[in-house]
C-alpha cells in the first residue's frame, strides 16, 4: 500500500519537475517573451530577454540582441538600441540588412548629442554597470556605448576580483573617449585563530613552529595541517581549511594521555633564508673595521706631518710659512687613506643597517607589525625598531 502511494506521488511530481525545468529553458523563455511583446507587454518581454542573454553562449545570443534592439528602439532608448543592434551585427554571420541600416541610422543620430565611449577592462571580460550597485543590465568588456556629455559612474564586477566603481567625465557630443577599468584580485588569504584552554601550547603549521596559543595569523587560503603540542603530552592535530578572506577559529584540547610523538620542525625557505642577512651584517662590520684601521693610519700620518712642520697654533699647527709643502705631503700620504676610510665607512654602515632592518622585519609575524625608524642625536646615528603583535 505504502509503495503504491510513493509511486503515485512520484508520478504526480515528475510533470511538475519537468515543467519547472522547461520554464528555465532559454528557448521556452524566448517564446514567452515574444508572446508578451506581441501582446503589448514589451517591458516584461525585455526583462526576460535581458535575463536570457546572460544564459546563452556568445555564439547563440544574436537573436536575443536583435529582439532587445527592436524593443529598445520602440521605447526610444537609443543608446541601448544601438548597443544591441551592434552586438547582433557582430555576432551574426549574415546579419539582416535592415539591422545594419538601423545601427548606422542610430549612430548618426547619437553622434549629434552623445559621446561614444569604448570600454575595456583589466582583466578582460568584466561586466560593467552604469551605477554603483552592480545591478541591472550589465555590459561585458570590451564594448562600445553612447552616453550624454557629463559625469558618468561605472561599476565593474568579475568573479575572483573586487568590485570597483569609478566616476569620469565623458567627452563632448560627437567625440570618442576610451575608458579602462582595472580590477584587483580578491585577497587570497585568510586568518587562522587558535584559542581556548591550552594557553602556552606550541603551534605548528605544516610542520613549522609559528607561535603559541592564543594564536592568530594571516595565512594563505587553503588547507593547513595544524598541530598543537605541550611537553610530555600527546599532540592535538587537525587539518583546517582557511577560506579566502575568511577567519577560522578553533579551540584545541590536548589529550591528557596517549602516544607521545616527537615533532620535528620542518626546515623551510624562510627559516634557512636569513643566513645572507647575517652575512650582510657581519660583512658590513668587517668593512667598517677596515675603514677604522685606514682612518687610524691616516690620522697617524697626519700627526707626523704636524711634527715635521711645527710653529703653528693648536687649531692650525702648520706654520703659515710652509703651507704648500705640508699640503703636498698631506695630499700624497694622508688624503687618499682618509678618503678610502670614509668610503668604506659608508659601504659597511649601509650593509649593517640593511641587514639589521631585514632581520627585524623577519622577526615580525604576519599578524604583527614592525616599524623601523632612523635615530639621530648629535653625532650619534642609528635605527630604532618597534614590534607590535
Amino acid at each position: 500500500m505504502n509503495m503504491r502511494i510513493v509511486m503515485l506521488a512520484m508520478a504526480l511530481l515528475l510533470p511538475v519537475a519537468a515543467l519547472g525545468q522547461q520554464a528555465q529553458d532559454p528557448a521556452t523563455r524566448m517564446a514567452k517573451a515574444r508572446e508578451l511583446a506581441d501582446g503589448g507587454r514589451l517591458a516584461e518581454a525585455m526583462q526576460i530577454w535581458e535575463e536570457v542573454v546572460g544564459l546563452l553562449p556568445e555564439a547563440e545570443r544574436a537573436p536575443v540582441h536583435l529582439e532587445l534592439a527592436k524593443a529598445c528602439r520602440k521605447f526610444a532608448r537609443l543608446p541601448e538600441a544601438w548597443y544591441h543592434f551592434d552586438r547582433y551585427v557582430r555576432a551574426s554571420a549574415q546579419p539582416a540588412a535592415e539591422a545594419v541600416t538601423e545601427r548606422e541610422t542610430l549612430e548618426k543620430a547619437l553622434a549629434r548629442t552623445h559621446c561614444r565611449l569604448e570600454f575595456t577592462s583589466d582583466p578582460e571580460g568584466a561586466t560593467l554597470f552604469f551605477n554603483e550597485t552592480g545591478e541591472g543590465a550589465g555590459y561585458v568588456t570590451p564594448f562600445v556605448y553612447w552616453v550624454k556629455p557629463g559625469m558618468q559612474e561605472l561599476t565593474g564586477v568579475k568573479e575572483g576580483y573586487e568590485m570597483r566603481s569609478i566616476q569620469f567625465a565623458s567627452c563632448a557630443a560627437g567625440g570618442t573617449s576610451l575608458q579602462k577599468l582595472v580590477l584587483s584580485r580578491l585577497e587570497q588569504s585568510g586568518v587562522l585563530q587558535l584559542a581556548g584552554q591550552e594557553v602556552g601550547a606550541e603551534v605548528f603549521l605544516n610542520g613549522k613552529p609559528e607561535g603559541t596559543v592564543p594564536f592568530r595569523k594571516k595565512v594563505a587560503a587553503g588547507t593547513w595541517e595544524v598541530v598543537v603540542s605541550k611537553p610530555g603530552r600527546p599532540s592535538w592535530r587537525m587539518e583546517i581549511v582557511v577560506p579566502a578572506g575568511g577567519t577560522v577559529v578553533e579551540r584545541p584540547v590536548i589529550p591528557k594521555s596517549g602516544k607521545i610523538e616527537e615533532i620535528r620542525p620542518v626546515e623551510t625557505e624562510d627559516q634557512g633564508g636569513s643566513w645572507w642577512k647575517w652575512v650582510l651584517v657581519g660583512g658590513g662590520m668587517a668593512v667598517v673595521g677596515v675603514a677604522g684601521t685606514m682612518n687610524g693610519v691616516a690620522y697617524s700620518r697626519n700627526e707626523d706631518l704636524k711634527k715635521k712642520y711645527p710653529d703653528g697654533t693648536f687649531w692650525n699647527p702648520v706654520s703659515p710659512k710652509i703651507p704648500a709643502m705640508y699640503q703636498q705631503e698631506y695630499d700624497n700620504d694622508v688624503q687618499p687613506m682618509a678618503t678610502g676610510a670614509w668610503v668604506l665607512y659608508g659601504v659597511g654602515g649601509a650593509a649593517i643597517v640593511t641587514g639589521t632592518v631585514l632581520l627585524i622585519l623577519d622577526a615580525a609575524s604576519d599578524s604583527g607589525k614592525a616599524t623601523v625608524v632612523p635615530l639621530a642625536d648629535g653625532d650619534l646615528l642609528g635605527i630604532g625598531a618597534t614590534l607590535t603583535f
